[in-house]
């Protein structure tokens, strides 16, 4: 290898290390395909016969996807985010790049262990976990030093903000439990955990912050909606859907998945969901919002059926509606509205990420559809199909945005 490539390598590994969300939005984005090609090959083992995949020596396909989907993805993106706007919604001092880089060290080592737990010996799945965790712990260090150091008057949504990433430690502190005891009721809780204790709420307290702002900004005689009473019920609805399921059982979350429905519905007509389509970068954060109240309808109407008795069920459509749909796709929104800015370029959607973020939205529905009963014989092909068009969508997108934190910004600016 001649010097000026490694000049060159150099120069890009300085540049992706110059601000937070360059190292772990580019992570999130590479998960963002590794997850599924993963569960695409497993799929395509089932349908159609793919010999030798994965190796038995390999961990459960099915917890392998719950673990890669859930905390495989989200926490790289949210942890580049929060080390971004964190100290700047707080007037706190910014994280060190030295405190940055060994969380994100720790983070990416685990995810490299948990693949090759998955692929040939099961143990390093836990392994990858628990590093993955160390670094998890270390990025709610440094988001805790900004909040204690931050002479900011009020930071009560930050403290949200903190408290829901800490959920997601208890969540890797479960699954890393019931991997080592094989309690498979705490991994299906370790999930459940990583969902409703960390990701749904913390992703709709960012999205009450950022939703209201962003459209004062680009809807003419816009009127902000951020009633104080929010946050408070959002807590109380959601974690009460943790303890609810897994205390009570699934026909108990009504209790809390009905009016979490109503204030989801609320929050989306009070925000403008229909007035956002005159800007394609704010309609895809809109958009991604409304699929919370799809998702919660969906949970609603499994507690009916479980608690009516009927053999009918939804099997996973509500959590995918609420993980594909709510979760992936105001993902997806934020992480391009953040790429864009801090690259210097225009906060405009461009054609990749709209069909990206449509692409995501097609992949729910199907996802949804596959659940039904009567398309019961052909669920397994479906599956396949949305794995595949789960990949022709972020493919581009990921190749696209990915670049951006290689380079320096357009405007020459640092970061």
């Amino acid at each position: 290898m001649d010097g000026s490539l490694w000049a060159r390598l150099r120069t890009t590994a300085v540049q992706l290390g110059t601000a937070p969300h360059r190292l772990f939005f580019l992570a999130g984005a590479i998960q963002l395909v590794l997850t599924q090609v993963y569960w695409m090959a497993n799929l395509a083992a089932f349908t159609v016969s793919l010999p030798g995949f994965p190796s038995a020596a390999g961990a459960n396909p099915f917890l392998a996807h719950g673990f890669l989907m859930i905390y495989g993805i989200f926490p790289f993106f949210i942890i580049g985010f929060l080390f971004t706007a964190y100290p700047r919604w707080l007037d706190g001092p910014e994280i060190p790049q030295s405190g940055y880089q060994w969380v994100f060290l720790f983070l990416a080592t685990g995810m490299l262990f948990a693949y090759l737990g998955i692929f040939s010996f099961s143990p390093l799945l836990a392994v990858g976990a628990v590093l993955f965790l160390i670094g998890y712990l270390g990025a709610l260090w440094q988001l805790g030093r900004v909040y204690r150091l931050s002479p900011h008057p009020d930071k009560r949504h930050e403290a949200y903000i903190w408290s829901w990433l800490a959920g997601g430690a208890v969540g890797l502190a479960l699954f890393i439990a019931g991997m080592y005891w094989n309690r498979q009721t705490w991994i299906g809780a370790a999930f459940s955990a990583g969902l409703w204790l960390c990701f749904v709420p913390l992703t709709v307290t960012v999205c009450y912050r950022l939703i209201p702002f962003f459209s004062s900004r680009a809807l003419p005689g816009y009127r902000m909606v951020q009633p104080a009473w929010v946050l408070p019920l959002v807590a109380v609805l959601s974690t009460g859907h943790f303890f609810l399921r897994w205390g009570f059982g699934t026909q108990w979350c009504l209790i809390s998945d009905l009016p979490f429905l109503g204030l989801a519905l609320y929050l989306s007509i009070r925000w403008g969901l229909l007035r956002s389509f005159r800007n394609r970068l704010l309609a895809m954060l809109h958009v991604g919002f409304a699929w919370l109240p799809v998702a919660l309808a969906l949970y609603v109407a499994r507690a009916l059926l479980s608690a009516l008795g009927g053999s009918f069920s939804l099997g996973f459509a509500p959590l995918h509606a609420l993980g594909i749909g709510f979760l992936t796709s105001t993902l997806l929104a934020m992480a391009t509205r953040v790429s864009l800015g801090h690259s210097g370029r225009p906060l405009e959607a461009d054609r990749i990420a709209w069909w990206t973020f449509w692409g995501i939205g097609a992949v729910a529905v199907l996802r949804i559809c596959s659940a039904l009963p009567w398309l019961a014989a052909w669920r397994a092909d479906l599956w396949l199909v949305t794995s595949i068009l789960w990949l022709l969508a972020v493919i581009p997108w990921t190749w696209h945005y990915g670049a951006l934190y290689l380079h320096p910004r357009a405007d020459g600016r640092p970061g």
